[in-house]
Order: structure tokens, then C-alpha cells, then sequence
């Protein structure tokens, strides 16, 4: 795959992903063996008047051929190994449509876009698809239409596919489209979305640009009710026009969606990794993710998760959120820019987040409404490892509290260096995200109640810092936090280690080779359900 200067530059001259474990992730995935064979064939070569079999598949216009659509609907589609170049169709495209438009097919059958090689076996990433002006994989410009790549369009609008959702991607890799990679579209058409069972697994998607403004995303879901993001490799995607220091530029997420599924993705050199935003968007589950703020523009690794509905409940576990100088929100900016409390519950537990820069912005803000709503909504924080790893915090550094009684925290980890129990810390504070209050933690404890179990002390982490290094913060032997959380943050519940690594967890991330390929390891399948 093509590495770009500005990759370079970041890994000081050279590039190399670490792995985090080989084995299963925990309680990660349905799994089925790879497929051997397709229903239909595409390749670089094809023609849309041949049957579309391993030797005679069809032209990439196949999947917007209204003739073809509905033969391959619900169905299994290889494309053979090649590069794909789609620039044409993308500046033809509406900005609510892909290039590529993705006929649905049924929960219980759905379409399923897989990357394979010549001899029709699945094979990840060996489908290349570029939006590149040159006709090849990279070297000329950008396309200048802000249409995706892949994906469906938005309903109402001009679209060559006519069934929204239960579509698979699997496997594929894109770069050089502006404005979006992957994107999922559908209407803003009440509660809950409509859409369902759309899922973009084991994908690299590299060099995006666009306009930060206008949301631009490596991958983009909008409308969606559990739509599903699963080892991926998310990176370089980064504006080239407007506000290009802003947080409107994300590698996964989007707006108004429902009940999303983002694990084992990791997201590096974004302004923003995770941002599902706005009012009608809850319900998210975020785990196992390496999210990384650094690199060209870094803002919040998550942004938002706040907007949701009364009666939802947003889930964060298992991610190592890694973030340097932030221009603006730091680790998890958890409100939109209106400041509004959350209508929906968060609970977040088993994370790790760690601050690298000094005097710079260091947020773990997350909002609740609590009774103002009905059902209330609350946060819940334990067994978290919260890490400043620079010198004085910045304006900013909290768990928000919230109205009193709606929020539980416990069994967390809090250090920056030289810290005790009466130093002011990250993570402990209370007020608006732009003047809070900061409390040391026996201050903390005393006016709030909360975090009666939890630590003051360096975690220890094995190998920490450094670009794309999720193993690096699992705990070294010496470590306070192992066997210092409970599950459930409870007194009763078993013990674990606090943090992302907590003894049970094996992979966190995107599954990844060694070396200057950048290329994830073949996965496993994954199944939709």
C-alpha cells in the first residue's frame, strides 16, 4: 500500500504497526470459515455481458447495473485482486450517493462484498478501490465530487440500488476519495432509523480528503439502527479545506444513528477517531478500539456520545484512547458544541486513556441529564485508567458529574506524575467543560461520594507512548492497577485489572502483521449476526 510522507514523518522515518495479540479476541465474534467461492465474480478486466462466474466475471459497474442488481442481491460477490479505479464514477456521483451502490439483501441473507484473489478464494485487502484522478491506485488528485466510494446512497436521492441495508463489506481497501470512503446513507426518517444490518469489517481505509466542515469520513454512517464497524484499519484521513484544525473530520461514525456496534477498529492520524453526533443519535457501543489523537490535526479521539434519547444507554469498554496535544477537546469530548447534557446513559468501564502533552487540553468530559429526563440517564465510570503522562493539566480535565445521584465511579486509576491523593487530577472534576472545577481525590471523595476504591498511582505501563502501540499498555508486573477493579464496579463484583488489558481481553484493535506493509493480518469471517 501506498505510506505518505506525513506517515513517515510520524513514525520517525519508518513505519511499523504492533501487534497486539494473535489469538481470538474475548467474547469477540461469531466466526465462520473464509469463503472458497463466490456467487459472482467481478475483476479490472470483466464486461457486464459476461455471467459473472471466476472465468467470465463482470465489469466494478456491475453492482450499479439495474440489470444485475437484483441477481446478485442477497447474494456473495468477489472481486478478484486488482486495483480498482472508480475516479470516473465518483465525479458523477451525488454527494448523498457512493460511486458504488450497494444493492441490499435481507437479514437473514444479506449482500456480501468480499475482497478475493484469482483463484476465487477470499483474500483481505487484495481489491483495491481508488477515487485517484491518475487511473490508478494514488499519484494524480483527489476527485472533486464528495461522494463515497462504496456503500448506498441516501433514500430520496438519485441511487442506482433500491433495497437500503443488510449489506457486507468485507475485506476491501480504499484510499483517494474526498469527502468519504465507506458511507452508509439513509433518511432522517423518525425513531428509530430505519435501516439495518450494514457492516464494514476487516477494511483498510487510507488518505481521505475533504472538506472538515461537512462531516468527511473514512467511514460514514447516517440514519443507521445497528450498523456494525469490526477490524478495521482507519487512518490518514484528514482535511484539506475548511476548518482543517477542527474536529468535524472523523475516521467512523456520523450522525442520527441508532444501537452501532464499533469494536476491534483501530483509528490513527484523524482529527477525530469516533464521532456520532447530534440530537437521535444513542444506544452506540464502542469496544475494543485503538483510538490514537496524534498526527496532522489531533482532536478528541472520541467526540460526542452525547444528543441520545431518554432511555438509551451509550457503552464504552476495552478501548486505549491515546491522545497528544489536542487543538481542542482532548481524549473524550462526551457533548456537542451546544453544551447540552445527555439524554441518553453512558457507562464506560475498562478503559484506558493516556495524555501525553503538557499544559494542553485534557478532557474526559462526559454529560448526563439526569432526572430532567424520563427515564433518567447517569453515568457510570469504573475500573478506568485514566493517565496524564505530560506536566500541568491544561483548561480542562473531567469526568463530569452531572446532576448529584446520577453518576457512579469507582475502582479507577488516576495518575500524572508526582501526583498523591491531594493533587488536583485529571478526571476528577465537575462543572462546564470549559471552567470546570478539578478536585484531588480526597476532596473527591469527600464532596461527592464517589471513587471510595479508587487509586492514586502510576499504573505502569509495560512499553507506553510511541504511535500505534496498543500493546504497550498492558501492566507491568509491578503494577497497583492488576487485580484492583471489580467487575460491574461493584464491591461484590470479581476481581480484574483496571484498564483496557484486564486480564481477560486479547486483542484490543485492529489485528496486525509486523512491518513496513501496514497490512492487517487475514482475519477470520466474521458473521452478521
Amino acid at each position: 500500500m501506498p505510506i505518505s510522507r506525513r506517515d513517515l514523518m510520524r513514525t520517525g522515518g519508518y513505519a511499523v504497526l504492533v501487534g497486539a495479540y494473535a489469538g481470538l479476541p474475548r467474547r469477540a465474534r461469531a466466526v465462520t470459515s473464509a469463503p472458497t467461492t463466490f456467487d459472482y465474480y467481478i475483476s479490472t478486466t470483466g464486461s457486464n455481458s459476461n455471467p459473472g462466474t471466476l472465468a467470465s466475471p463482470w465489469a466494478i459497474t456491475a453492482l450499479n447495473s439495474p440489470s444485475l442488481r437484483a441477481l446478485y442481491a442477497g447474494k456473495s460477490v468477489g472481486l478478484i485482486a486488482g486495483v480498482y479505479n472508480i475516479y470516473s464514477l465518483v465525479q458523477a456521483a451525488g454527494a448523498t450517493g457512493p460511486a458504488l451502490c450497494v444493492q441490499g439483501g435481507t437479514a437473514a441473507s444479506p449482500t456480501y462484498i468480499a475482497s478475493c484473489n484469482s483463484s476465487g478464494a477470499y483474500a483481505p485487502r487484495v481489491a483495491q478501490i481508488s477515487g485517484d484522478s491518475s487511473g490508478g491506485l494514488n499519484g494524480g488528485n483527489y476527485p472533486t465530487s464528495s461522494a463515497g466510494l462504496i456503500g448506498q446512497g441516501m433514500t430520496g436521492a438519485t441511487s442506482t440500488q433500491t433495497v437500503w441495508g443488510n449489506v457486507v463489506l468485507d475485506g476491501l481497501y480504499i484510499t483517494r476519495s474526498y469527502q468519504f470512503g465507506i458511507t452508509f446513507w439513509g433518511l432522517n426518517n423518525g425513531t428509530p432509523p430505519t435501516y439495518t444490518g450494514n457492516v464494514v469489517q476487516n477494511c483498510e481505509i487510507y488518505d481521505i480528503a475533504g472538506w472538515e466542515n461537512g462531516n468527511m469520513a473514512g467511514v460514514n454512517f447516517f440514519s443507521q439502527n445497528g450498523a456494525r464497524a469490526t477490524n478495521n484499519l482507519i487512518h490518514s484521513v484528514l482535511p484539506t479545506s475548511g476548518n482543517i484544525a477542527w474536529w468535524d473530520c472523523l475516521g467512523l461514525g456520523g450522525q442520527q444513528n441508532w444501537n452501532n456496534v464499533y469494536e476491534y477498529n483501530t483509528i490513527y492520524n484523524c482529527n477525530t477517531c469516533i464521532y456520532d453526533k447530534n440530537t437521535n443519535t444513542g444506544g452506540q457501543t464502542w469496544r475494543y478500539n485503538y483510538l490514537e489523537s496524534l498526527g496532522t490535526n489531533p482532536n478528541a479521539a472520541i467526540q460526542d456520545g452525547a444528543g441520545g434519547n431518554a432511555g438509551q444507554v451509550t457503552t464504552v469498554h476495552h478501548n486505549i484512547v491515546v491522545c497528544t496535544l489536542g487543538q481542542n477537546q482532548g481524549l473524550w469530548y462526551g457533548t456537542d458544541a451546544l453544551r447540552q447534557p445527555n439524554n441518553a446513559s453512558t457507562v464506560a468501564y475498562n478503559n484506558t486513556f493516556y495524555m501525553l502533552a503538557s499544559g494542553c487540553v485534557g478532557e474526559v468530559f462526559i454529560s448526563a441529564a439526569g432526572n430532567s429526563v424520563s427515564p433518567a440517564s447517569a453515568v457510570t465510570f469504573y475500573n478506568n485508567i485514566t493517565m496524564y503522562a505530560g506536566g500541568s493539566i491544561g483548561y480542562a480535565g473531567l469526568v463530569s458529574l452531572g446532576p448529584p445521584g446520577y453518576v457512579t465511579s469507582d475502582y479507577n486509576c488516576f495518575y500524572q506524575s508526582g501526583a498523591t491523593s491531594s493533587t488536583a487530577l485529571l478526571g476528577m472534576g465537575n462543572g462546564s467543560a470549559d471552567s470546570p472545577a478539578l478536585y484531588s481525590l480526597t476532596n473527591w471523595q469527600g464532596k461527592f461520594g464517589l471513587d471510595a476504591k479508587s487509586l492514586v498511582a502510576n499504573p505502569a505501563f509495560t512499553s507506553p507512548g510511541g504511535a500505534v502501540n496498543p500493546a504497550g499498555y498492558q501492566l507491568g508486573a509491578s503494577s497497583p492497577c492488576l487485580s484492583a477493579g471489580r467487575v460491574g464496579g461493584t464491591n461484590n463484583g470479581a476481581v480484574c485489572n483496571m484498564g483496557a488489558w484486564d486480564g481477560t481481553a486479547t486483542q484490543i484493535g485492529c489485528s496486525f502483521a509486523s512491518g513496513a506493509s501496514l497490512i492487517p493480518l487475514p482475519p477470520v469471517i466474521i458473521s452478521v449476526t
